[in-house]
């Protein structure tokens, strides 16, 4: 027999055979089927197929379904969390307007405050998290509060979704709120990269010792993380603090990661010094020549490096300008 129209399985076959041609109106009414179900995976799907599709004209529709699921009065239900995650996602995705603003405002209270910080125990951390940053990109005046409260949540995924919404937001605001997380601290070394990231794209040169100063934090995720943030400021200051970094640096990623960031800086101080590390400091030669792949096509740059490498001789290093300039 058949199976009934309604049936999850026998919708979520059709939305798999229409996304062939995701322009035609039955594809749009079987999204606004599947996002009007009462099956939590055949919603979740609705979802993200319409954000994939850039269905706007459904954002109504998954706003609806936001309230449908979250009158249902779930408690701790870890289905009902996904179903809202996966629209209020969507509604980000597809940067929707007004009607997306009041199911961002409930979803960023959802759950919040349960006794563990650990994601598995908080179905709603990836909810809160994901509305606030909708919150942010749309720009609403309650944003940068809300935000700011979040970056004290139990959850450090929903922190570090704060951090960046912040930086998103491009608000003044934003810089001062994770210049102050930054000098505070967390117990998660991302959201403080995060912060890190956020004020280096914001405000860089009066971030740059504040961030700086990160380089010196016990977590090697935390001096990584505020590597990459100078190295994308492409500020020359900002290269001089990576190389007082690289100076005291002991743990060879953090090392890579400082190179890395220096070659992102693209000023040509920075191919200046990571040359130059080839050539005289045997601790790091290997890390410089992979940190030079953004120059490969740069003709002085890898004629230097190979002439180098071909007379030292070194296996490790002849396999590096291998890889890297071939």
């Amino acid at each position: 027999m058949a199976k009934r129209a309604s049936n999850p399985d026998a919708i979520l076959d059709r939305l798999s055979a229409l996304r062939q041609v995701p322009s035609s109106p039955e594809f749009l009414a079987e999204l606004k089927k599947s996002i009007g179900h009462s099956s939590v995976v055949v919603v979740a799907r609705g979802a993200e197929l319409a954000s994939r599709y850039e269905k706007k004209e459904l954002a109504g529709d998954l706003a609806g379904a936001y309230w449908r699921f979250a009158e249902m009065n779930p408690g701790h239900d870890d289905k009902n969390y996904v179903a809202r995650t996966g629209v209020v996602r969507s509604l980000v995705d597809l940067y929707a307007g007004g009607e997306a603003a009041d199911v961002y405002l409930s979803a960023v209270k959802q759950g919040a405050g349960r006794p563990s910080g650990v994601m598995l125990a908080d179905p709603a951390a990836e909810l809160r998290a994901t509305a606030a940053f909708g919150l942010a990109t749309m720009a609403h005046p309650e944003a940068l509060t809300i935000c700011t409260d979040l970056l004290t949540d139990l959850a450090s995924l929903v922190r570090v979704a704060a951090a960046r919404a912040l930086s998103a937001s491009g608000r003044e605001g934003a810089v001062l709120v994770m210049r102050l997380k930054l000098r505070v601290g967390d117990s998660e070394p991302e959201v403080l990269a995060e912060c890190a990231t956020g004020l280096m794209q914001l405000a860089p040169a009066e971030s740059l010792d504040v961030v700086a100063g990160l380089m010196s934090h016990r977590e090697e995720a935390a001096r990584a993380g505020a590597a990459l943030a100078l190295g994308a400021s492409r500020l020359p200051a900002a290269l001089d603090r990576l190389r007082q970094a690289y100076d005291r640096e002991k743990e060879p990623e953090v090392l890579k990661t400082i190179l890395i960031a220096a070659a992102s800086s693209r000023l040509p101080a920075a191919v200046e010094w990571l040359v130059s590390l080839v050539e005289k400091d045997r601790r790091t030669a290997e890390m410089a020549i992979d940190a030079l792949s953004p120059f490969r096509l740069d003709e002085s740059v890898k004629s230097r490096v190979t002439a180098f490498v071909q007379q030292s001789g070194n296996p490790s290093l002849l396999e590096a300008v291998q890889r890297v300039f071939s």
